[in-house]
Order: structure tokens, then C-alpha cells, then sequence
């Protein structure tokens, strides 16, 4: 066997590819290694835009909550471990961020799904829950009047004043009285600093 057609070892001849020094067509081998790493490094580099978040991938919605991740980005707001973009209550107050969605119902510039009191009236959301109490399709840490006694929650608060295990801001009848708040009023009758509702 001549020298000239010796085989050669494999690794020999990845070496030669890629340095584009074959026997023949020394050129066309090299213009063909660089395909082949084009080709290969395609999928592992995109441009950057210039948006760290969509650069580290965060420009879809890995916690399926609606809110796309480059909104919520990877800031922890309840300081539970879990970064907003895949945690599915981002505030935990007990309602999902699904539910909550990027609203501003208060207009405090905090959206729903990272804000505690939602509504602004001094009751947590954790507390109000998203049940409807007065069923006018509000949920309770929307409404600003959850009983519909026409007394803003915000003005009942989440005090017990007859001690029935239900919050004034929820109850119809918050002293126990008989006489519906919302017949009562927030007025004070008889001058004694209790509004007539309680």
C-alpha cells in the first residue's frame, strides 16, 4: 500500500475537515465545515432585542396564568421563593392571578394580580376572597360595597360589631338591631358618635 493511500484514523480526518486541508478540494471542505458548524450553532444563538427578559427566554406565559411573563418579569412580589412569571398567585392572597388579571381597579397603579387590597378600601383581598356576598357579579375584592347596604366597605371594615362571626363590611345588619344598615344610614340619631348603622 502506498503512503498516499494509507488510511487514516478518523480523528485525522475530522481534523483535516474542519482545518480544510483534505487532499482534495481543500476549499470546498472548509467552506463545508463551516456550514456544518453554522448549521449547528443555529439553534443555540438568537440577535438580541435589546430586552433582557425576552433574551433569557421570558416572552411566553410558563405559569399559564394569562399574564404574559415579560409582564410579570422575575421579581418575587410576595417574597415566597417563586418569581412572578411562574407563580400562579404572584401576591398570595388566596386568588389566583388568572382571576386577578393586570387591571388597576383602584387606580393605585399596582395591577390586580400584585396588589393586596385590589379595590383600595382597606380590607385585603385575602380577607374579601373572591366570592360575591350582595351577588351583584363583583366579586367581593372588586366591590366596595360587598353587602350592597349601600355603606362602602371601606367605611364598615372588617370589624365584628355584633359579634356574629360575620364582618360588618359583609353584614346586613351589623348591630344586631333588626333594622338593616342600609335603612340605618352612616347617620348618628342621637349624637353619640355611632353612626346609626351600629
Amino acid at each position: 500500500m502506498t503512503p498516499s493511500s494509507t488510511p487514516r484514523s478518523p480523528q485525522r480526518f475530522l481534523s483535516s475537515l474542519v482545518l480544510g486541508v483534505t487532499h482534495a478540494r481543500p476549499l470546498r471542505v472548509s467552506l463545508l465545515a463551516l456550514l456544518v458548524l453554522a448549521v449547528g450553532c443555529k439553534d443555540h444563538w438568537t440577535p438580541s432585542s435589546g430586552d433582557d427578559l425576552d433574551d433569557t427566554g421570558m416572552n411566553g406565559d410558563a405559569d399559564g396564568d394569562g399574564i404574559p411573563d415579560d409582564v410579570e418579569g422575575d421579581v418575587d412580589s410576595d417574597g415566597d421563593g417563586i418569581p412572578d412569571y411562574l407563580d400562579t398567585d404572584s401576591d398570595n392572597d388566596g386568588i389566583p392571578d388568572s382571576e386577578e388579571g393586570i387591571e388597576d381597579t383602584d387606580g393605585d397603579g399596582i395591577p390586580n394580580y400584585i396588589d393586596t387590597d385590589s379595590d383600595g378600601d382597606g380590607i385585603p383581598d385575602a380577607d374579601e376572597g373572591s366570592g360575591d356576598a350582595d351577588g351583584d357579579g363583583i366579586p367581593n375584592y372588586l366591590d366596595t360595597d360587598s353587602d350592597g347596604d349601600g355603606i362602602p366597605d371601606s367605611v364598615e371594615g372588617s370589624g365584628d360589631s355584633d359579634g356574629d362571626g360575620i364582618p360588618d363590611y359583609l353584614d346586613t345588619d351589623s348591630d344586631n338591631d333588626g333594622w338593616d344598615d342600609g335603612v340605618e344610614g352612616t347617620g348618628d340619631a342621637d349624637g353619640d358618635g355611632i353612626p346609626n348603622y351600629l
